[in-house]
């Protein structure tokens, strides 16, 4: 098929949604279906076999958009749409795919171009804008549960990345059209120049600490501020540890490096800013503890299954966005509270034998569960919903 995808992100940068779009198309250009994906004008050029990158133009003075909603999202939306009704009319696509609120388009492609599509539902929209405090003024909230009901029921297949949002799927009546692919699959990112390095390798070498990672994004949902509080609990009590962190704007990486200073930890982490994914990669397979301090939402973080995979100890919060994929023999889950969380991560460093088992039980549940083969055969069956799959 010849596919029209649209992403409302920053593409490519590193960070869940961007890091979905790339490993869906990748699959979708390895089943034989060559993309057109629509996206903003933000973000680095990526080589994907089969795959045409279309962007928007710029706007004046936004140079970066910020997770989860904003004014800026707003703008390059409705420039987006214009590109989107623009390549309608020039291409003949099979079908439109669409990622978050770019489904919103589909509703009005659906009724004038006639247009099947897939939606890849990475998140419930209305839930997004309270989590992100973008308002909780009721009748907008009331006004995206419509748009995002409407846009299920016209929708030819529905993606969900967790078990809460296929619940959700299918307490609204939609289960027939839902398919559940987790956000899983780490093929290297294909740039399409080349990269320069960052040796953080040899800083790990030089400390000679057991390393204790996190890796992400420093949104406040994350926890990072708690984190903080339990490695100052766990540093009075262990001496031979290093904290680093993966990720961040430079203003974010700045705020939390001044908390670290003035609780006095700042000797024992340190803070990269965001680096290049395959270096992500390549740096967690370093850990010796992975962690996840998540304190808010129901959707698993991607990092979650990166993590599985490289059968690395996991320590993480008991709240539902890990526990769809966690358990107690696979990882060492603690309430979200500085202790309780300082003293899983001990527990992870000092029972060893035990961290490395759950660290086993975790990567054989990734091979068996999400592996390449159950993700290609998950989005076949997404597409199965189109009738031009078939003739």
């Amino acid at each position: 098929m010849k596919i029209l995808m649209i992403a409302p992100q920053p593409f490519f940068s590193s960070r869940g949604t961007p890091l979905s779009v790339y490993y869906r198309t990748k699959m979708l250009s390895e089943l034989g279906h060559k993309i057109d994906l629509l996206t903003y004008p933000i973000g680095e050029d990526v080589d994907i076999d089969n795959v045409n990158i279309y962007r928007t133009r710029k706007l004046p003075l936004i140079y970066s958009v910020k997770i989860g909603p904003s004014i800026s999202k707003v703008f390059f939306d409705m420039l987006l749409f214009l590109k989107a009704v623009n390549m309608l009319i020039r291409n003949r696509y099979d079908i439109v795919y669409a990622h978050e609120e770019a489904v919103f388009f589909c509703i009005l492609f659906n009724i004038f171009f006639h247009k099947k599509y897939i939606y890849d539902m990475h998140s419930s929209l209305p839930q997004q804008l309270e989590n992100f405090n973008f308002t909780t003024l009721k009748p907008v909230v009331k006004l995206f549960e419509s748009l995002e009901r409407l846009s299920l029921s016209r929708a030819s297949a529905v993606i969900t990345i967790c078990n809460d949002l296929e619940d959700q799927v299918e307490r609204m009546g939609f289960s027939d059209k839902d398919v559940l692919i987790q956000n899983t699959l780490f093929y290297p990112i294909r740039f399409k120049y080349s990269r320069s390095e960052v040796n953080l390798g040899r800083i790990i070498k030089n400390r000679g600490k057991k390393i204790i990672l996190y890796a992400g994004t420093f949104e406040p949902y994350q926890g990072l501020d708690m984190y903080l509080e339990s490695i100052n609990i766990i540093v009075k009590k262990r001496k031979n540890l290093l904290f680093i962190f993966l990720g961040g704007s430079p203003e974010q990486v700045l705020s939390l490096r001044t908390r670290a200073e003035r609780l006095g930890i700042s000797d024992y982490t340190i803070f990269t800013g965001t680096l290049e994914v395959n270096l992500v990669k390549r740096f967690i397979s370093k850990a010796d503890v992975l962690v996840s301090p998540r304190l808010k939402g129901t959707n698993t973080p991607l990092k979650i299954y990166e993590y599985m995979a490289s059968g690395v100890p996991i320590v993480a919060t008991r709240l539902k966005t890990h526990t769809q994929e966690l358990d107690e023999t696979c990882a060492f889950l603690a309430r979200p509270e500085p202790e309780d969380f300082a003293e899983g991560i001990i527990e992870s460093i000092e029972k060893r034998k035990d961290a490395l088992k759950k660290a086993k039980n975790a990567y054989k549940i990734y091979l068996e569960r999400y592996g390449e083969k159950a993700y290609r055969e998950k989005l076949v069956k997404a597409l199965s919903g189109i009738d031009s799959v078939h003739g």
